[in-house]
């Protein structure tokens, strides 16, 4: 009975594949991208079909994330691989238990990966229109007040010091918040996050994306043996790619703090220009 209930000495509790090479993991993405924009472009012929042009116009950033959810979820929940995967031939491992990805890590993924910077961009723009609308509201209160020339026997309560310390707070959020290109534009949040993510993939890292490092996902060979080339290395593309950002971050900080050294910056770079095409 004893020998019965021992594993056999055979049998692995983990099955080891080899890692997918970071060429492998840059095409499968390519490809997960091509087909899920493929299916949005059929998706927005048949809303046009029945919703019209216009319509479907003003839907057009719904219609590509579900495109983009519905893709996926197809592929993937069902523990299948997506096309991207079956044409590099890999396969998402959970890091921590050494093997496929489960379903409920699938859709935390599909969560992550595809709604979490859409519903981060929605939430940010109503706070903001919402601070924007309560700010002007307290500025026409405050208008009011000093045409009515109220004027105040006793000193403020402690509530009334207390909203009055709100008001100043939100008027300040209301000139100082940016719209929503900081969090998606080309120097916006999300690109200098996805831009540092993918240096540390290049370099030496198993995530492809933020989504991959939350859950823990990786993707292996589905073979216990690779072919006999040697995989390439990107860790000159990841170093390459580190020192823009950082030019790039660094930029960004400088026109923020000193405003006044980029605008004359620009006139001495108009300037110069205006001389050139003089002299041509």
């Amino acid at each position: 009975m004893k020998e019965l209930s021992e594993p056999h000495a055979g049998t692995p509790s983990r099955l080891t594949f080899p890692n997918s090479a970071q060429a492998e993991i840059v095409r499968l993405h390519q490809k997960d991208a091509y087909y899920a924009e493929l299916f949005r472009e059929q998706a927005r012929d048949v809303a046009v079909e029945f919703l019209g042009a216009r319509l479907t116009h003003k839907l057009d950033n719904l219609l590509a994330l579900g495109a983009s959810m519905v893709y996926l979820s197809l592929c993937t929940l069902g523990g299948s691989q997506s096309l991207g995967e079956e044409y590099v031939n890999a396969i998402m491992r959970d890091r921590r238990k050494g093997g496929i990805v489960s379903a409920k890590r699938r859709i935390l993924f599909l969560v992550l990966y595809i709604m979490a910077p859409f519903v981060a961009v929605r939430m940010y723009s109503i706070t903001r229109m919402y601070i924007l609308r309560m700010d002007m509201h307290i500025t026409r209160k405050r208008l009011r007040e000093a045409q009515s020339m109220e004027i105040l026997v006793h000193g403020p309560s402690l509530l009334t010091r207390l909203w009055n310390n709100i008001e100043h707070v939100v008027h300040w959020l209301a000139h100082k918040l940016p719209g929503s290109h900081a969090l998606t534009g080309t120097n916006g949040l999300f690109a200098y996050v996805s831009s540092a993510q993918l240096a540390l993939f290049y370099l030496s890292g198993p995530y492809y994306t933020l989504a991959h490092r939350l859950i823990k996902a990786d993707y292996v060979y589905a073979s216990t043996q690779r072919p006999s080339s040697q995989p390439l290395s990107y860790e000159i593309l990841g170093m390459l790619l580190a020192v823009q950002l950082l030019i790039k971050l660094g930029l960004t900080i400088r026109r923020i703090n000193f405003p006044a050294l980029t605008s004359s910056d620009d006139t001495n770079a108009a300037t110069a220009s205006a001389k050139s095409e003089r002299v041509n």
